[in-house]
């Protein structure tokens, strides 16, 4: 049974933190390891901030 914990709870962070940290820091058109690392945190930050905000509106709307 904790095998599949382990499974579970690595895709979990693969899928939602290292991945797209990852696609951000490929892509991204700085020289440094800094530069990239640093774009690629504040890409991410921006996004699950947006999607935070936009998931607060949306269960706001749906409770009242």
């Amino acid at each position: 049974m904790n095998i599949w914990r382990v499974f579970y709870w690595t895709a979990f962070v693969l899928g939602w933190i290292i991945f797209p940290l990852m696609l951000v820091y490929v892509g991204s058109g700085d020289f440094t390891i800094k530069g990239k690392i640093k774009r690629a945190c504040i890409n991410n930050l921006i996004y699950y901030s947006f999607i935070g905000i936009l998931s607060l509106f949306i269960l706001v709307y749906l409770w009242t």
